[in-house]
C-alpha cells in the first residue's frame, strides 16, 4: 500500500486537500506527485483567507537574522537579511511585508521571507520638522497582485498613497478636525476610521478627480477624552468590523506605563451605515499590533473569539503579547515572550505569513 499512494482516487485527494489547515502543509501536499498536485488547487484550499500569524520577535542589535513566533506550531523561525533593521526610524508591517523609513526619510519594502524588495518615494517633502507616522497599509499581498498601492497615515490627519514606481506620494485627505487612526483597502475603495470613531471611504479617481470622499458611518459611542481609546478596521467576510481599545495608565517607578484595559468590537452595515456590538467572533480571532491589524479563523493552538495584541510601541507604553477574551474580558499573557521584552523602534509585531 505504501507504494500506490499515487494510484488513490482524485476525489479522495481532493476531499483531504480540502481539509489541510496550513499554507506549508498545503503547498507539501502538492508535491508529492502528479496526481495530489491536479487535486490540490488555489479553489480546494479552504483555509487561503485565513492568514497564519507570525509574532516578529524584538531584533538583537546589529543582526541580520529576525525571528518568528508561529502560534499555531509554538515554534521559532530564523529568517537572515541584506542588512539589520536597527537603525531605521520607522518599521511597520501589512499583508506579510515589512516597510521601512530610515533616517533620510528613504522608504522601502521588503517581503522577509522572498527576495521582494521595493523603493517608495522618500517623504522628505512632507517632513515638516515634525515627521509622525501612525500607520502604513498595503492594499494587497504584493507576492499576489503587483497593482498594489502603499497608504499612509501622515502627521495623524492626512492620507497619502504611492504606487511602486511612482516619484512622488499623493494626498488624498486631509483631516480638519480630528486624527485618522486606521486604514484599509477594499474592492478598489480605501476605508480609514477617525479616532472619534468616525469612518470614511475614498475612491482614488484620475487627475482631473482625485478623489471622492464619502462617510460611511460613525460609531454611536462616547470615548473618552482624558482616558486614550484607539480605533481599528478590519475586512471581514465582505464586511467590516471596528475594534475600540480602551486604554488607562498606571504609575511605576516614578513612570506613566499605559496599558489596553478593554476592547469592544462592532459590525458594520454599510447598507444601513450602523455599527452594531458583537461579543462572539465564533472560530475567528483578530491580531491586533504595532501597524499590523487582521482577522483569521480555524487556526490550531489559538483561542477563537480572542483578541490576540500588542501594545503600540510608545514611550510610556507597557509592551507585550497578550490574548484579550471578548466573551469574558480576560487577559492573559502569550507564554513564548517576555512581557519585557519591547523596543522604541522595532516593538513585537504581527506578520501575515502568505496565502496560498
Amino acid at each position: 500500500m505504501a507504494n500506490n499512494w499515487d494510484k488513490l482516487l482524485s476525489d479522495v485527494l481532493v476531499e483531504i486537500a480540502k481539509r489541510i489547515r496550513m499554507p506549508e502543509d498545503f503547498v507539501a501536499f502538492r508535491g508529492v506527485c502528479t496526481s495530489w498536485r491536479s487535486a490540490a488547487t488555489k479553489d480546494n484550499f479552504m483555509f487561503r483567507n485565513c492568514p497564519v500569524p507570525l509574532l516578529m520577535l524584538v531584533p538583537k542589535k546589529d543582526s541580520h537574522v529576525l525571528e518568528f513566533y508561529n502560534l499555531t506550531k509554538g515554534i521559532v523561525n530564523q529568517v537572515s537579511l541584506s542588512e539589520p533593521l536597527m537603525g531605521k526610524r520607522f518599521i511597520y508591517s501589512s499583508k506579510g511585508c515589512l516597510i521601512t523609513i530610515d533616517q533620510g526619510l528613504n522608504v522601502n519594502l521588503m517581503h522577509p521571507f522572498s527576495n521582494l524588495q521595493h523603493k517608495f518615494p522618500n517623504m522628505m517633502t512632507f517632513n515638516n520638522g515634525r515627521l509622525l507616522i501612525t500607520k502604513c497599509a498595503l492594499s494587497s499581498n504584493p507576492l499576489l497582485y503587483p497593482d498594489y498601492i502603499l497608504m499612509v497615515i501622515y502627521d495623524g490627519r492626512r492620507l497619502i498613497y504611492a504606487r511602486p514606481g511612482d516619484e512622488t506620494w499623493t494626498m488624498f485627505s486631509q483631516h480638519k478636525y480630528g486624527t485618522y487612526c486606521d486604514i484599509t483597502h477594499y474592492e478598489g475603495r480605501i476605508y480609514a476610521v477617525s479616532c472619534s470613531g468616525e469612518i470614511w471611504a475614498y475612491k482614488i479617481g484620475g487627475v482631473d478627480n482625485p478623489s471622492e470622499e464619502e462617510l460611511v458611518a460613525k460609531l454611536l459611542i462616547k470615548l473618552p477624552p482624558y482616558h486614550p481609546a484607539q480605533t481599528y478596521i478590519v475586512e471581514s467576510a465582505k464586511a467590516f468590523l471596528i475594534i475600540v481599545k480602551y486604554i488607562h495608565y498606571d504609575a511605576e517607578n516614578g513612570y506613566e506605563v499605559y496599558r489596553s484595559s478593554e476592547f469592544v468590537v462592532f459590525n458594520l452595515d454599510s447598507s444601513t451605515r450602523t455599527c452594531t456590538e458583537i461579543k462572539d467572533l465564533g472560530d475567528r480571532m483578530i491580531f491586533l499590533g504595532h501597524n499590523s491589524t487582521f482577522l483569521s479563523a480555524h487556526l490550531p493552538n489559538c483561542k477563537p473569539n480572542s483578541i490576540y495584541f500588542t501594545d503600540n510601541c510608545k514611550e510610556g507604553y507597557d509592551e507585550s503579547a497578550r490574548i484579550y477574551g471578548l466573551q469574558d474580558g480576560s487577559i492573559t499573557f502569550t507564554s513564548h515572550i517576555s512581557h519585557k521584552s519591547f523596543d522604541l523602534i522595532t516593538p513585537p509585531m504581527w506578520i501575515e505569513e502568505s496565502s496560498i
